[in-house]
């Protein structure tokens, strides 16, 4: 009996043994799973941090950086660094793109650099830990990816056109856009409008249903759009604008239609982000207004001053103003990446007396103003140590060109000056030492272009910031303009004797007509001079303040900055 309970010690031993060795093993198993386990979660962590921040600095949210690219892995390096606490984990690649959205509504990162920046992908290695069992499976370096988007968006405006009008300019220029009287719009009514601004999505639907983040196509009913607007104003509590923009929507042609992408300057992949981005509600009734119109084109007709007596100036605006919501890219797919106030034409004829010939030539004369454009060059978004947001936005504004001419189509987009007749008529030759009436017909061309002034403002949250304005007075420039005006006319004086008398021969009339001819290009000239310093100077700043345009100068302003903290898509 006692060997028995002898040889059973001795085995219960064994079996006590296998059994520690196993569950020592089975320990030593889980631990490995789970360092194994907490250093895949812990550089997972590492990457998400990364692709936070690397997307921080590529996206522009602290600045545009010259190249994202570099400034992305630069970022994401240290930011690895100051979130490991060992030199362990390793970048493996950062990639700057966009982020895209499958069929099945999956997100996923995609490496387009020459598009945008907007996204980064960061993707990041360390070794496994070492293994307490030998016998554990082996696990060799660990990998983790991340991908994350940051993105801001300013929404600017450019120009005060309306800001001055009085009450009977505003009913003359709405009349004019829709083809009847003008509303009765007080000067109180319209500033408030001006001043109002409403979010992007409460006027129109910036998500096409059938397309993930495309910017709706469909066309958007003007009356539709301003009916919008006006709910917009009212909800936010400012009646006084809400009652203007209502007068101005009574108006509207319910037929009339327009793109959503006229309406607002913003990028495709930008919809969902920006929808509820502030643009100004002034500036959207006075788009709307101008895109109802046939032609979109106002003309503002009016008797002029001495010395031009009878003659009429009309004022195109051949193309509205937009307002924007702007990132520092330029822009993609060739969507407009700026704010702009309208682009202009004046026109009108200008009276030339020709005392050789005794009649007065219509020699038109016209101003283009181009479009007064602000790009967004930078934004900083609020962090530790900066308590405000600052945008720093770039604007252009001139007179672009004067000339001597006339536009086969003023509401083209891009209007062509073209030579022009300043007279075809016939005269009697006796006082001109001819012995027959004489057909003059006299073409001319001009154009001088004046150059652009270009500042860059800063704008400090909260917003909307006050507007500043860009550029001053053009008039030295313009000054300079006409007065090189008369040495770049391109005349053409045709002389034509009508009928041939026996007798008469080429060498009598011809040094007759050469003289002439000279005259009359250096009265041309020499009037020309005259008129357009006693003239068109005071001309072109009535003109224009009458169609509430600006020269020279524009305000500017930021409505509003969206800039979420970036976030994490795919991981």
């Amino acid at each position: 009996m006692t060997d028995l309970r002898s040889r059973q010690t001795g085995a219960v031993a064994v079996f006590a043994a296998i059994a520690a060795g196993a569950g020592l093993a089975a320990v030593a198993l889980a631990i490995d799973v789970g360092r194994l386990y907490a250093a895949q979660r812990d550089l997972q962590r590492v990457a998400n941090l990364a692709a936070l921040d690397a997307a921080r600095v590529a996206g522009g949210c602290m600045g545009e950086p010259e190249n994202p690219a570099s400034a992305a892995f630069n970022e994401a390096v240290a930011s690895i660094g100051r979130n490991t606490v060992r030199n362990e984990v390793r970048p493996v690649s950062v990639e700057v793109g966009r982020e895209q959205r499958a069929a099945d509504g999956r997100r996923f990162f995609e490496p387009i650099v020459e598009r945008t920046n907007h996204a980064v992908r960061v993707t990041v290695s360390r070794a496994a830990p070492r293994r307490l069992l030998p016998l554990s499976p082996a696990t060799g370096d660990l990998a983790a990816v991340a991908s994350a988007r940051s993105r801001p968006y300013a929404s600017v405006r450019i120009g005060s056109r309306l800001v001055d009008l009085e009450p009977p300019v505003l009913d003359r220029l709405f009349g004019g856009l829709f083809g009847v009287p003008g509303p009765s719009i007080s000067a109180v009514g319209y500033s408030s409008l001006l001043e109002a601004s409403v979010p992007i999505d409460d006027v129109i639907d910036t998500l096409d249903p059938g397309s993930d983040d495309e910017v709706d196509t469909r066309p958007v009913s003007i009356a539709e759009l301003l009916r919008r607007t006006v709910e917009s104003l009212g909800n936010n509590g400012n009646a006084v604008a809400a009652g203007a923009a209502n007068q101005i929507a009574a108006l509207a042609d319910v037929s009339a239609t327009l793109l959503p992408q006229e309406i607002v300057a913003i990028e495709r992949e930008a919809a969902s982000v920006v929808g509820s981005a502030l643009i100004n509600a002034g500036d959207l009734t006075l788009f709307a207004a101008q895109a109802a119109s046939d032609s979109a084109a106002i003309e503002l007709l009016y008797t002029l001053p001495p010395p031009l007596g009878d003659s009429t100036a009309t004022i195109r605006i051949v193309e509205p103003g937009r307002v924007a919501s702007l990132t520092t890219r330029s822009a993609i797919d060739g969507e407009p990446n700026f704010a702009a106030n309208a682009q202009a034409l004046l026109m009108t004829d200008l009276g030339i007396d020709l005392p050789q010939l005794g009649v007065v030539a219509a020699l038109p004369f016209w101003v283009q103003l181009a479009q007064a454009t602000a790009e967004v060059t930078d934004i900083r978004c609020a962090r530790h140590g900066q308590p405000q947001d600052l945008v720093t936005v770039e604007a252009r504004t001139s007179v672009s060109r004067i000339g001597i001419g006339h536009f086969d189509d003023p509401t083209a987009p891009d209007p062509q000056a073209q030579p022009a007749t300043l007279l075809d008529t016939q005269v009697p030759g006796a006082p001109l030492g001819l012995p027959l009436p004489l057909r003059v017909r006299i073409t001319a061309a001009a154009i001088v272009d004046i150059p652009s002034e270009r500042e860059a403002r800063t704008f400090r949250g909260p917003f909307p910031a006050e507007p500043q304005t860009v550029g001053g007075p053009d008039t030295a420039l313009l000054r300079e303009a006409l007065q090189a005006l008369p040495s770049r006319l391109d005349v053409d004086v045709q002389l034509e004797l009508l009928g041939r008398p026996v007798g008469v021969v080429d060498a009598v009339t011809g040094p007759v007509l050469a003289n002439l001819s000279a005259q009359l290009e250096q009265t041309l000239r020499s009037r020309l001079a005259t008129t357009l310093l006693a003239a068109a100077d005071p001309l072109i700043a009535r003109a224009l303040r009458d169609a509430g345009l600006t020269l020279g100068s524009v305000d500017v302003n930021v409505i509003d900055l969206v800039a979420a903290e970036p976030y994490l898509f795919t991981r």
